[in-house]
């Protein structure tokens, strides 16, 4: 996922949970920031899983030890029942209607071109 799928994970993010990627970059502590900054790292390595940790650290301004330590912390703490995370995953990975025009609208041309190809054979 490149620079903008990143930026649209902390879009969904600050949708769903009200703190920006602002936030999330500063050094709070206080711990609804810390978890939104677990669970925007774990959303992460979920959904771009060719994006390494120095990545990941550099977008997010943390440690690349830090991001690895967010991703233990939601799946080793029970993170992953919290409903903001099921929302936030949700959203990321519903297609978007757009999409699902483009890939029919891409179906449609290629199935247009193999009946011609057949009616040429």
């Amino acid at each position: 996922m490149s620079a903008a799928g990143l930026e649209q994970i902390a879009d969904v993010v600050r949708d769903v949970t009200g703190i920006t990627l602002a936030e999330m970059r500063v050094n709070d502590r206080s711990r609804r920031v810390s978890r939104i900054r677990h669970m925007t790292i774990w959303l992460v390595r979920k959904c771009c899983p060719l994006v390494t940790w120095g990545e990941i650290g550099d977008w997010i301004h943390r440690e690349h030890s830090t991001c690895e330590h967010s991703v233990r912390v939601v799946e080793q703490q029970g993170l992953l029942t919290w409903p903001e995370l099921g929302v936030a995953l949700v959203r990321l990975q519903k297609p978007s209607l757009e999409g699902l025009m483009q890939a029919q609208e891409g179906l449609a041309q290629a199935l247009r071109s193999y009946d011609v190809e057949e009616e040429q054979r």
